[in-house]
Parts: structure tokens; sequence; C-alpha cells
């Protein structure tokens, strides 16, 4: 019952916990590093600098294997956040040897996500980060969505600020970018677990403006 689930997408992977009535997964990298996508693509592929790094194509195809990247997606490589699931625990070890920084266990626990929202062009793409440590790998974690009837909206599952007690910390805030337009905001943590809304003004068309927006907590507007 769980091997489709490790091959598939988000929805098919918490539909496997809805059955089971659980709330964290236990992510083994060797799962997904050792496997194949579904359309045959290699987990591992080797880098132009002679390294081994994790397969863009592959996460792309799997799309549950954000994992490796602590649910980030990578934009400009069409791969997925991970919007319900977020690391709580990341091993001290990690696999080698990899350019891509994988720890070697990790695990995740499943949230309803905050929702970032706010208006925008129709087509333009919003792009959202936010800085993520595993141990003691600094990296970032990144999201994307594209408005739509000038609106736009992502669900994001860490909170900012935060220290997860295995190993997971976070930024003070995401950064959320529409053009040359950027907005930070912080997310507490009764806004991930409670699926609370929060609404963004973002300065469009001014270069490098900044707004800042306060913490949302779990009684923001849904």
């Amino acid at each position: 019952e769980t091997e489709p689930a490790w091959r598939g997408d988000e929805a098919r992977m918490l539909r496997v916990l809805d059955a089971h009535d659980a709330g964290f997964v236990m992510f083994p990298a060797a799962v997904f590093l050792a496997q194949t996508s579904p359309r045959g693509t290699a987990a591992m592929r080797r880098s132009s600098r002679g390294g081994v790094v994790v397969s863009a194509d592959f996460l792309r195809e799997t799309p549950i294997a954000a994992m490796l990247l602590g649910g980030s997606g990578v934009p400009d490589r069409g791969v997925a956040h991970l919007a319900h699931l977020r690391p709580v625990f990341a091993s001290p070890n990690f696999v080698r040897p990899m350019l891509t920084a994988v720890p070697a266990v990790a695990v995740f626990e499943r949230v309803r996500g905050a929702r970032l929202m706010g208006a925008a062009a129709d087509g333009a793409r919003v792009r959202v980060s936010l800085p993520l440590r595993l141990r003691h790998v600094q990296r970032t974690w990144e999201a994307t969505t594209v408005a739509a009837g000038g609106r736009w909206s992502l669900t994001v599952p860490l909170p900012t600020a935060w220290q997860s007690g295995g190993g997971v910390v976070t930024g003070p805030r995401y950064e959320v970018r529409v053009g040359e337009g950027l907005a930070r905001v912080a997310v507490g943590d009764d806004a991930v677990r409670a699926g609370a809304a929060v609404p963004m003004t973002l300065p469009l068309g001014a270069p490098a403006a900044v707004v800042e927006t306060a913490n949302q907590g779990a009684d923001a507007r849904r």
C-alpha cells in the first residue's frame, strides 16, 4: 500500500496517511535514491562538476520526492513544493557522497498549511522563499504559483522563526516576489496548523520595494 505513495505525489501520500490515521511520515532517503521515477528516470545523476546530485527530472516525475529537499520546490526546474508536509526531524548523518545535501533519515509532519494570498496581474509568477536549515546545512525553501483572475494563493507548511527540536530551523520571514515587487511576512505555527489565510499586499511595479507584514496567528481570516 505504501509503495505507490513513495512513487506518487503529495495527495497520494496524504490519502495513505488518512487510511492509517497517521500524522507523520518517516522518510529514509534510500527509499527514493535507489529507485526510478514512474517514467524510468534515475533519482541521481552526475553533475557537470563531477559530483552526484538529485535529478530534477526525477523530482518532477515523482513529486513526493521533494522530501529529499526538505519539501522545497525548484521553481526554475518545474519541481513543485510540498504544501502540507513539513520536516520536523533531520538525522545528523547525510547521504554521501552527494553534492545535494540529503539527510539519511527525515520525519515529516502533516499540517493544514497557512495560505499566503494577494492580488497580481493574470499570469504573473509569484515566488515564495524561506531560509531553511537542516542540521548543519543551510538552504532556501522555495515555491511558486501563477496568478489567475487577478488573485494568487499559495499554501506553505513551515512557520517562520521556528525550531522543530529535531534539527530543523526556519528564517524570520518568508519573501514573496511578484516581478519587482517584494514583501516579507512572518507566519506563526498556529496559522500553519489551523490553515489560516494570510492576506498580503505587494508593491507591484516599485523596484525593490519591501512591505513588512506582521505575524498572522490562528485567528487570521479564513
